[in-house]
């Protein structure tokens, strides 16, 4: 229990038809992309660029829509590639769901378009600790699961993006290591490590997996499929309906009334600071 079929099988999506995108294509976006940042400098061009493929990804993994934007994912997968702070910005929406709407916007907005502030990288530091050991603000781990399923779901669908594989599979690996699913974790660190063999985060989690060094959420997601809690629940979006947001952590679930979820750090002011791609995430 616990593999990749079982994580694409638990998230019905509807996938945009007729849209393939091919590698040359997604060249020509990264062009488009950079000419964006050289015309409105790295904050609002980034901003710009991104937004809309943020606010649609954030969407499928709220479970606020199942229909899945090719468009805007491959904007999104072109964009990780070409900024880190991109990738990261993604992987703060999974660690954030339990924060306020305004707050979580705000966090993402700020790790994606001004990573170099010194009041981001805190918020950062804050945000990966605090889920990290399982705090209040811990990220849901039907989310995490929510995540990892449809990046899967949409690079399956995609031909063959050479370069533009590094990233989404490193930040794969990361949310599989973040489920105590190791094997495959690995797996997808080493498809980008195979293309890339300076991705930072996919090393990252291979070296964490290989100290035995995991999330300390307390749980396994063999435990939870032998449990049945992804069997059903109003997170899973079944006979074409979207599926209800889900608002609560597994322990709640569960009947943990000591976990709640939490609002989470990061202070989401918009002053002026220093702009670039963002670091390689803890």
């Amino acid at each position: 229990m616990g593999s990749m079929e079982d994580l694409r099988a638990m998230v019905e999506v509807h996938m945009q038809e007729g849209y393939e995108p091919d590698t040359a294509h997604l060249e020509t976006l990264a062009d488009d992309l950079h000419a964006c940042v050289n015309a409105h400098g790295y904050v609002e061009g980034i901003r710009e660029w991104c937004q809309p493929a943020m606010r649609a990804w954030m969407s499928l993994i709220d479970h606020t829509t199942n229909n899945v934007d090719m468009e805007a994912m491959t904007r999104l997968i072109v964009a990780m590639n070409e900024a880190m702070s991109v990738r990261d910005a993604l992987i703060t929406t999974v660690l954030t769901v339990n924060m306020t709407q305004s707050r979580r916007e705000a966090l993402v907005w700020e790790v994606m378009c001004k990573p170099f502030k010194s009041s981001t990288s805190d918020a950062m530091g804050k945000l990966i600790m605090s889920s990290f050991e399982g705090r209040k603000t811990a990220a849901d781990i039907c989310s995490v699961l929510s995540a990892a399923a449809v990046l899967q779901i949409v690079l399956e669908v995609m031909a063959d993006i050479g370069r533009f594989l590094v990233q989404p599979s490193a930040v794969i690996a990361f949310l599989l290591w973040w489920l105590h699913m190791s094997d495959q974790s690995e797996d997808a660190a080493h498809m980008a490590l195979d293309i890339d063999e300076d991705c930072g985060l996919a090393t990252i989690v291979l070296e964490a997996i290989d100290h035995g060094v995991y999330p300390k959420h307390g749980v396994s997601v063999a435990a939870l499929f032998e449990e049945g809690i992804f069997q059903s629940g109003p997170w899973v979006a079944n006979d074409g309906d979207q599926g209800d947001r889900h608002d609560m952590t597994y322990c709640e679930k569960a009947g943990d009334g000591d976990c709640e979820a939490g609002n989470g750090d990061g202070d989401g002011d918009d002053d002026d600071g220093d702009d670039g791609d963002g670091a390689d995430t803890p």
